[in-house]
């Protein structure tokens, strides 16, 4: 895999997103999914159609190959503990061998729960919201999305309070002999200070429906794991719309906070996932130490080390780190 095109792809998310809300849209950020579908002389993977990071048996199919579930004595199988899959360049990693630290990422991961059965299978759909308007989306719309693909409107919102732009949408899916599989989950980069946490989710119906239209959003702060958040939607949702869902966070999530958005044993797409600062300053509200040592931040607000190239951000000043 070409790297030229990945560099090229974080740095213009960087130069583009705003530090006091960053927007998830599973189609350019994170930039792994742009790279997915550009073409191969251009740096990318060049894939069509749908892609699969986690298949029905615990696979990662389209990196590595690595199992990422086990049968344990009992004969019942069992997440692998410490993988995950880098949403920036899609690679595997073990987090113990390779030294990484599952409670401060620098950047998306896919991962899941040891407690839980084994991570479900993770599947990433190109084309969920094909409109730019919900009048556009409306114009085709039956209302009656069902079970499968026959309404020509099927991947659009539940409403038009729901609408959003977005093109892509990253399932959590419990086909086949994943059906008993809890705790997969994207965990995102820590920001200063979240305050709210909007999810554009749906269901994709079928056989796994019983959750209903569910995830869970599960604070990170240092070394401590938060009491995960219910992110509820709709109890009349139709199979294949997605709905918008606003959660605010309890007044303890402070300070630099990584968030993780899962399925909890759900099956479920996330359209888009948008993280607002209780900042309103601007980015000066990143940073907290004024001195030589302070920490340094990216454009998303993604604390950065000195190895980061590109715009940062350091006691309330932006330059560029070469």
């Amino acid at each position: 895999m070409k790297k030229s095109l990945l560099l090229s792809a974080v740095a213009l998310a960087a130069f583009t997103a705003n530090a006091e809300v960053i927007d998830y849209d599973f189609k350019t950020n994170p930039p792994f999914f742009t790279l997915i579908y550009t073409p191969v002389d251009e740096g990318g993977m060049g894939m069509s159609g749908e892609y699969d990071l986690i298949d029905k048996t615990g696979m990662d199919v389209n990196t590595s190959g690595t199992m990422f579930n086990e049968m344990n004595l009992e004969g019942l199988w069992v997440a692998v503990p410490n993988y995950a899959i880098d949403l920036v360049d899609g690679q595997t990693y073990n987090l113990v061998a390779d030294d990484m630290d599952p409670l401060d990422y620098s950047h998306p991961f896919i991962t899941w729960d040891p407690e839980g059965t084994g991570p479900a299978r993770v599947h990433y759909f190109n084309g969920w919201n094909k409109w730019e308007s919900y009048a556009d989306f409306k114009a085709v719309d039956t209302g009656v999305p069902g079970e499968k693909d026959n309404d020509p409107g099927a991947y659009g919102p539940g409403s038009e309070q729901d609408f959003i732009a977005s093109q892509g949408a990253l399932g959590f899916l419990r086909g086949g002999n994943s059906a008993s599989r809890t705790g997969t989950y994207v965990q995102f980069p820590e920001i200063k200070d979240p305050a709210k946490v909007t999810v554009w989710m749906c269901n994709q119906g079928g056989d796994y429906h019983e959750m209903g239209l569910y995830c869970e959003i599960t604070p990170v702060i240092g070394s401590e794991v938060l009491d995960a958040i219910p992110v509820q939607g709709p109890s009349n949702y139709l199979p294949k719309r997605y709905y918008k869902v606003e959660t605010v966070l309890p007044e303890n999530v402070r300070g630099n906070v990584a968030l993780r958005v899962g399925c909890a044993g759900s099956q479920v797409q996330l359209v888009h996932v948008r993280i607002e600062t209780i900042d309103e300053a601007g980015i000066e509200g990143i940073i907290v130490d004024a001195d030589e040592n302070a920490p340094v931040y990216n454009m998303f607000g993604v604390r950065v080390d000195e190895s980061y190239k590109g715009v940062v951000i350091k006691n309330g000043k932006k330059f560029i780190q070469k």
